[in-house]
């Protein structure tokens, strides 16, 4: 029996949706950059990833060498330092101004996660949501707080 898929979750569809919300990550051609360094850069090695769906093929992951992965790390950890020198007001809006972003895509990343990882459409957005409701007005908000936890979490 053939696939059915809702032309609204199309993983083609999908990354058209992330290309026009995000066009900074990608390369001219299409390829997924680091973020390193406050900028998108390094599209590193490309490694293919297919989806635990069905093996779709989702496009290449920007693997990074030993030296560029050292060298992020290195500018993390002095950014890490200038993070918490910044005031706490305005920490806590710049990370409020990042979940803001982030549940203006929630149907997005909801339906990304159900290539990326298998999620169920239902399980996709609620992890989504769940994140959400944690982080707002909690102590990831009154700290000024923040941790990436995927790399869709732009």
């Amino acid at each position: 029996m053939p696939k059915i898929i809702s032309p609204q979750v199309e993983f083609s569809y999908l990354l058209s949706q992330v290309q026009r919300v995000t066009p900074e990550i990608l390369t001219p051609d299409g390829q997924f950059l680091n973020l390193m360094e406050g900028r998108w850069q390094e599209p590193g090695q490309p490694r293919n990833f297919t989806s635990p769906v069905d093996g779709t093929s989702l496009g290449a992951l920007p693997m990074l060498g030993h030296e560029t992965g050292l060298r992020a790390v290195i500018f993390a950890k002095q950014e890490a330092a200038a993070w918490a020198a910044t005031d706490l007001d305005e920490r806590k809006s710049r990370v409020q101004n990042c979940l803001n972003q982030l549940r203006e895509q929630v149907d997005l990343v909801g339906k990304l996660l159900i290539w990326e990882i298998g999620k169920t459409y239902k399980l996709g957005f609620t992890d989504i949501i769940r994140l959400l409701k944690a982080c707002n007005g909690t102590w990831i908000i009154s700290r000024g707080c923040w941790a990436s936890a995927s790399p869709w979490v732009w």
